[in-house]
């Protein structure tokens, strides 16, 4: 079960890269992903399922979380500067 969490939590953070950065639909995402990664070691050693494969997964999960996470970051600062350097070279001095 928890190997079947860590795994969603991998679509879910690839799901992240098709939404818009800091829309609604990314924030729910973002929220299920974080709740997942917390769900997964718990349900883990509750049911007594905790494995090398399980912990393996996991890491690798958290590293696409956190690649993904910084390539919207990436992007959205991106634009973000993009747009504060178009609207100041229309200035006048």
């Amino acid at each position: 079960m928890a190997n079947i969490i860590t795994g969603i939590r991998i679509v879910i953070s690839v799901m992240l890269l098709f939404c818009p950065a800091l829309s609604p639909v990314f924030l729910i995402f973002y929220i299920i992903a974080g709740i997942a990664d917390m769900a997964d070691g718990a349900v883990a050693r509750k049911t007594g399922t905790v494995s090398e494969f399980g912990s393996k997964l996991d890491t690798v999960a958290d590293a696409v979380f956190v690649a993904v996470c910084l390539i919207k970051n990436v992007a959205c600062t991106a634009c973000t500067s993009m747009a504060i350097h178009m609207d100041y070279s229309h200035s006048i001095y």
